[in-house]
């Protein structure tokens, strides 16, 4: 039982630093993006003006992919990788989730940069980087539901 709490605590850290790794990636568009925008010629963006429709088309259709990826992976992954017959071996399925979502959760972030490089607009990087930050602390994995899930699912932690 120790040993597979061990393996359990030790799976959670690997996923921990995975998702704060990608929440840091967050930080550095940010930090690249106020780079970029106080440079002596500032940063006019690559193809649009920020007042463009189509720009507005693009940024609206990312805000929105943005905001429902995160559910929608959540809500897949939790489908596909945490159901009984992938919990037979719960370790790796776990650590799947949690990065899947995690991965989701970047991808604002990353249209935040994105649409900065478009059009310059730094506005637009802080509401995807704080929506993305936020997701990512929402959809943080916890130890004690991993715990609650390998145990009430497996009658207690059974590890390979």
């Amino acid at each position: 039982m120790e040993a597979g709490d061990d393996k359990l605590r030790n799976a959670y850290k690997t996923a921990a630093i995975i998702v704060i790794s990608l929440m840091g990636s967050v930080v550095i568009y940010v930090v690249v993006a106020e780079l970029l925008r106080n440079l002596p010629k500032p940063w006019r963006g690559l193809l649009f003006s920020p007042h463009d429709q189509g720009y507005i088309y693009v940024r609206y259709g990312l805000l929105a992919l943005g905001i429902v990826s995160p559910l929608l992976a959540e809500r897949i992954s939790r489908a596909v990788n945490l159901s009984p017959e992938k919990l037979a071996n719960p370790v790796p399925a776990l650590v799947t989730h949690s990065v899947i979502v995690a991965a989701a959760c970047d991808f604002v972030g990353t249209s935040g940069m994105v649409l900065f490089l478009l059009a310059g607009n730094i506005i637009d990087m802080y509401i995807f980087a704080g929506i993305s930050l936020a997701f990512s602390a929402i959809f943080f994995p916890r130890f004690s539901r991993w715990k609650e899930l390998t145990e009430s699912r497996l009658g207690g932690p059974t590890f390979e």
